[in-house]
């Protein structure tokens, strides 16, 4: 996902807030609003509506009201949650493929970038970081989402409320067990043989230390 691409999706989420406000932007997306870059591929965005609403139909009533080109050419549900795919077109030569995952959610806590709602940062980070470890089984690293981390802690954030946030998911010992699994030697191996993958184009960074993400969080 490129800059270009990244503009057409936050035209769309602007254009669906002239009708429906409650929605809120997580996942890697969120990811790239935080950072202001197109940091890695990223196929999709992630949006949740604190309130019972069809995509579809929203969808539908802005292009009515506002004639703005999206055309919805795919639909499909799943357990957790519906998949739309659209298209923007330009012209009869030029258009845009554009995939969301849509959830539902009562309410998730968020903060506004560029007239856009995202998870707000510290949700994000936790969210992140328990997706890094499957801390129910053994050890199964989430490599971009470890990627991700490496931008999002560059960031001013609350280190308390990170940890409310995982508090409200996990134990104390819990917590305990996914940073020994982020930093274990296992995701060390993993992280020099696969974490380039997730490196987009020529934008490159400094990487942090895994050592250095469990000192930036834990005291």
């Amino acid at each position: 996902m490129n800059k270009e691409v990244i503009d057409i999706y936050k035209g769309l989420l602007k254009d669906l807030y002239k009708l429906n406000a409650n929605i809120v932007v997580t996942g890697s997306f969120a990811t790239m609003l935080y950072i202001n870059t197109a940091h890695r591929i990223c196929n999709d965005i992630d949006i949740h509506f604190t309130d019972d609403c069809s995509i579809i139909e929203l969808i539908n009533q802005v292009n009515k009201l506002y004639n703005t080109p999206y055309k919805v050419i795919d639909f499909s549900i799943n357990e957790k949650s519906k998949c739309v795919k659209l298209t923007k077109e330009f012209n009869e030569n030029s258009r845009c493929t554009i995939i969301l995952d849509v959830f539902n959610k009562s309410s998730i806590d968020y903060q506004e970038l560029d007239g856009i709602k995202a998870i707000k940062l510290e949700k994000l980070i936790a969210n992140k970081l328990i997706g890094c470890t499957n801390i129910k089984d053994s050890v199964n690293p989430r490599i971009k989402d470890l990627y991700d981390l490496q931008f999002l802690l560059r960031l001013k954030y609350d280190c308390d409320l990170i940890f409310h946030y995982l508090h409200q998911k996990l134990e104390t010992d819990k917590i305990d067990k996914l940073f020994n699994g982020i930093i274990s030697n296992i995701y060390r191996d993993l992280y020099k043989d696969i974490f380039t993958e997730y490196k987009a184009n020529n934008y490159t960074t400094e990487d942090l230390k895994l050592d250095e993400i469990q000192n930036k969080i834990r005291r």
